[in-house]
């Protein structure tokens, strides 16, 4: 997953992958959102929002289930696309996480 620094007081960084459709929303304390089944759209338009905190609270955070890691950078490389790959198969599956 590739991700993007955006200007913002609260987010630090926008990543998305489009296999899973999985949003990451890292924040500038490191915490790690990821949310499942959103369309590669909404990313590019939360990309490109003038307000990114205004667009998450009313576009992405009450929309889509998410799990959250905290302090992603603690996690060895590749470890977070394991986690991703391994929720969505379970948000697919139907199971609750």
């Amino acid at each position: 997953m590739q991700y993007v620094q955006v200007e913002s007081s609260n987010v630090d960084a926008l990543g998305y992958d489009s296999g899973t459709n999985t949003l990451s929303v890292v924040f500038k304390n490191k915490t790690v959102y990821f949310y499942l089944g959103v369309p590669q759209e909404m990313y590019e338009k939360f990309v490109n929002a003038e307000s990114k905190g205004k667009f998450f609270s009313s576009e992405i955070k009450s929309v889509y289930n998410f799990f959250a890691l905290d302090k992603l950078e603690l996690f060895p490389a590749g470890t977070h696309e394991a986690l991703v790959a391994a929720v969505t198969q379970l948000h697919m599956l139907g199971t609750q996480i």
